[in-house]
């Protein structure tokens, strides 16, 4: 890849550039390079954050995780991972109970994205934790639609449950 990437740097730069004599191409193109390889290092480093977050927050490490993702909200993020922070902070703030702000975090999330089932799903729990159970059930009803094998787990789940603990 290192050897392509040159040549399609030259080639995009000489289409863009094809009035510009060649010795001042070929500065463009390690301009373009260089500013390339420094974006995409960029965004690495913040999707890094991210990463670096999420394993935060899976395992148990909530206070770390909140920073982290905090942190990451203050860079520019492209918006699926924008989105992806919103919804963890949603799962975190369910996590502990703080319903209203994971209420919250999950609206964003499912204005950003309103195809991934995720964040209707993760919005009905904070609905129901905020006793709305009808806003809840709207939310786990879209989350269905979206992704009809979240009903397949369910019944799965549903039949591993012991029918003492069903009643509960």
């Amino acid at each position: 890849m290192t050897k392509i990437f040159p040549l399609m740097t030259v080639i995009f730069t000489l289409i863009v550039t094809s009035t510009v004599g060649l010795s001042s191409q070929a500065a463009q193109a390690k301009q373009f390079s260089t500013t390339t390889k420094s974006t995409i290092f960029w965004t690495i480093a913040k999707s890094d954050l991210v990463a670096k977050a999420r394993t935060r927050l899976n395992a148990g490490k909530l206070d770390q995780a909140r920073r982290l993702y905090r942190k990451a909200l203050q860079t520019t993020l492209r918006i699926s991972d924008r989105q992806a922070v919103f919804n963890d902070l949603c799962v975190l703030h369910n996590i502990q109970q703080d319903f209203d702000k994971a209420r919250g975090y999950c609206t964003k999330a499912v204005k950003m994205s309103p195809k991934d089932w995720r964040g209707f799903n993760n919005r009905g729990l904070a609905y129901y934790g905020l006793g709305q159970h009808d806003k809840a059930r709207q939310d786990f009803a879209q989350a269905i639609a979206l992704n009809p094998a979240l009903i397949a787990g369910t019944e799965q789940a549903a039949k591993a449950v012991p029918a003492q603990h069903a009643s509960n």
